[in-house]
């Protein structure tokens, strides 16, 4: 019988730590009285938050996933 095993104690743990400081960037994001958009190296909507639909006229879920760009040109208008 052969056999191996890895401690995964710390990376546990560095996952927990992930988890918490994800969970406290989403709630800074979602309380924010600015609006924030944030996107990915494309130009490509992946965060919008409250504040960004209310200044926008624009649902959160119509806004992930577009570019930048046509937000800005619609905002412009």
């Amino acid at each position: 019988m052969v056999g191996t095993h890895v401690d995964i104690t710390e990376y546990m743990i560095l996952e927990e730590r992930l988890r918490a400081s994800e969970a406290k960037f989403r709630s800074f994001i979602q309380q924010a009285a600015e609006g924030i958009m944030l996107t990915d190296e494309q130009g490509i909507i992946i965060e919008f938050n409250p504040a960004a639909e209310r200044i926008a006229g624009l649902p959160c879920a119509e806004a992930i996933g577009q570019p930048a760009w046509s937000l800005m040109e619609r905002l412009a208008v």
